[in-house]
């Protein structure tokens, strides 16, 4: 098992693909952190994780906040020396037509997409850069290269 007794942080992993992720990785050996700032589903996912025999803890984290991605790595790394990998899921969508998007929807969706990886790279990095081990995976939407009415757009010229 490639990831057994590696550790694991997980953005966004109290639902949908972060989740579908922790409980992939705990079941193939990981120790995983639930990182997500839903209190209740990454609770459960934690919970879902120890019940089938795997170690995890959740820990709340709003990835646009630089100060919780510091608190999470530390709280990683004394639960469990050492940080792995990081996996920044976290995500949202704010659709809507530029003409009608508001600065603040603009804002959050810059906030958690942008600067949340950001933040918990800056985070993990010295740690894992101490331990010599590391491992970041950045998580996008297939929307990215293919796009959806509502959510902005610029289209890619092709090259003359």
């Amino acid at each position: 098992m490639r990831v057994e007794n590696k550790v694991v942080i997980i953005t966004g992993a109290g639902s949908g693909i972060g989740k579908e992720t922790a409980l992939l990785f705990a079941k193939e050996g990981a120790k995983v952190v639930v990182a997500d700032v839903n209190d209740k589903a990454g609770e459960e996912t934690a919970e879902e994780i120890r019940k089938n025999g795997s170690e995890a803890f959740f820990a709340h984290l709003d990835v646009s906040n630089r100060e919780q991605s510091k608190q999470v790595v530390q709280d990683t790394l004394e639960r469990f020396y050492k940080i792995d990998i990081l996996i920044n899921n976290a995500g949202i969508i704010q659709d809507a037509l530029i003409s009608k998007m508001t600065e603040d929807q603009w804002d959050k969706v810059i906030s958690i997409d942008l600067k949340g990886p950001f933040n918990c790279i800056q985070a993990v990095v010295e740690a894992m850069t101490t331990h010599g081990t590391g491992e970041i995976i950045n998580v996008s939407s297939i929307v990215g290269l293919y796009g959806n009415v509502g959510q902005l757009i610029i289209p890619q010229q092709k090259p003359d």
